[in-house]
């Protein structure tokens, strides 16, 4: 099991900006045979080091997970959010479930 987990700054994090964002994001789930799941996570703590959106997608396997980043459902969407954001962060791990 792939996982990776996606930090998102962005530019103005005024709510509606957050909603749109994180709507954009879950409109992935369904849509997208790669990816298993979905979640997002809005930041609840003030703090200029802090980002404002973590989403964590889990995928089969890595070749899943690079096909995901190619899909035309996933570029839409970084295209539509990709003005929004200031800074990114993402670590991508292996996970095994028990």
């Amino acid at each position: 099991m792939i996982t990776n987990n996606v930090m998102l700054k962005l530019k103005d994090n005024n709510n509606k900006i957050i909603s749109n964002v994180k709507e954009e994001l879950l409109s992935m789930k369904g849509n997208i045979e790669f990816l298993k799941d979905i979640t997002v996570e809005l930041n609840i703590r003030e703090g200029a080091s802090n980002f404002d959106i973590l989403f964590v997608t889990t995928f089969e396997s890595m070749a899943d997970f690079d096909a995901y980043l190619t899909h035309p459902v996933h570029v839409k969407v970084s295209q539509n959010i990709g003005s929004n954001i200031e800074e990114s962060a993402a670590v991508c791990f292996e996970s095994s479930i028990n």
